[in-house]
């Protein structure tokens, strides 16, 4: 018996490995498929078109420039074409090429706002049905056109598409956005009681008047459509509270200069409750920091002055929630996903209040418990300042 197990288990994992090294390009060959690394997606001509943007990767040119040789010609090509719907606009472009467009190395979807103001449903829906294209490709609301951002170029990456992705990824790493990948906006779409969020990247000009790409802030979305905008502070706080911070720092207008503090923990919880038929949330906020900078030159080490500092750094988060959250409220967006919180936690309760939930969201009364500690005031005790204090 135990010898007949462990046969079928061993067929059973050859089984798996011959699945696995079987390749995930459908019986096509390498040189016969466009490998797509980036989409965007603009308004067309006409209502219900679209104008997309495919960026084409070229592997010989990605492959000389790795070995150190001259490139001849960018990496990537950049192919559009317009249609009615993505799937005619794709077809209309395949029309142009020698091969076939094939999405499942594909990095990001590159949506602009004029299209995002109407709906993205019929753009999930296209990318939801395609057997190539994988969930979790990254989402962007490009402010502009999504063709101008994805063709953004970068002295750090060959591919625009890729260096996208890298600029998400980085602001994650910092906790100043979240990524939203398609298959969790999908899920934070379709759940009561939360407001998905798209990261905003835009094309700006530098000092050298060279433009680049950067992510400013976040869309809001009522289902499919965009329903407001997040300022990029206010989607550092929305991580904040959403316990995505463990990193980052604070500065604060104390003792007639400024105080730099950097975030070494960070913790925060929020725990819902139904009273009288209305959610109440308890937002707990815990943070340690060490002191990095100053232009104080009095002693601020003493336990009456870190005392003061920590009261206005736990004074600048509860403002930092409650700029957020003021706005939010205004438009009944619950980003922070207060609603479906407590759903999980009282789902009887909460369940009628959830059809309503937009203008419950408005009445929603928040409490704070916030402790903030300086750990380290750095590696001197007392200011940089000549003798007697003179400067």
């Amino acid at each position: 018996m135990k010898s007949r197990s462990f046969t079928a288990y061993l067929l059973s994992g050859i089984l798996l490995c011959c699945f696995l090294l079987t390749g995930c390009t459908s019986g096509a060959q390498i040189d016969q498929l466009a490998i797509v690394m980036g989409v965007g997606i603009d308004k067309g001509s006409a209502p219900d078109n679209y104008l997309v943007t495919a960026q084409i990767a070229r592997p010989s040119h990605v492959r000389t420039a790795n070995e150190g040789g001259a490139a001849q010609g960018k990496p990537y090509l950049d192919i559009q074409q317009e249609g009615k719907g993505i799937s005619m606009a794709m077809y209309e472009m395949m029309r142009q090429m020698s091969r076939r467009a094939y999405l499942a190395h594909n990095e990001v979807i590159v949506i602009s706002e004029d299209v995002a103001a109407e709906t993205i449903l019929p753009i999930l829906d296209y990318f939801i049905r395609s057997l190539e294209a994988k969930f979790t490709v990254d989402l962007v609301i490009a402010r502009g056109t999504a063709s101008g951002l994805l063709a953004a170029d970068s002295n750090l990456e060959q591919m625009p598409a890729k260096h996208l992705q890298n600029l998400l990824e980085n602001q994650v790493k910092n906790a100043s956005i979240e990524e939203m990948p398609l298959y969790k906006f999908l899920s934070d779409m379709l759940s009561p009681g939360i407001a998905p969020t798209i990261p905003i990247m835009e094309l700006y000009t530098d000092e050298t008047g060279i433009q680049n790409a950067r992510v400013q802030g976040a869309a809001v979305f009522d289902g499919g459509t965009l329903a407001g905008t997040l300022s990029a502070e206010q989607t550092r706080t929305l991580q904040l509270v959403r316990d995505k911070v463990k990193s980052g720092y604070i500065n604060l207008d104390a003792f007639g200069s400024y105080v730099s503090l950097d975030i070494t923990h960070s913790k925060t919880s929020v725990t819902p409750r139904v009273e009288n038929g209305r959610v109440i949330a308890k937002i707990r906020i815990r943070q340690e920091y060490i002191l990095i900078d100053t232009g104080v030159q009095a002693d601020i080490t003493t336990e009456d002055a870190k005392a003061q500092l920590e009261r206005l750094a736990a004074m600048r988060l509860i403002q930092s929630v409650e700029s957020l959250l003021q706005d939010t409220k205004a438009q009944g967006l619950d980003v922070c996903g207060f609603g479906q919180m407590a759903y999980r936690k009282y789902p009887r309760q909460v369940e009628a209040l959830l059809e309503t939930w937009p203008e419950q969201y408005k009445a929603l009364e928040v409490e704070y418990d916030v402790e903030t500690v300086i750990t380290i005031t750095g590696s001197i005790l007392r200011p940089m300042a000549p003798k007697g204090g003179e400067q």
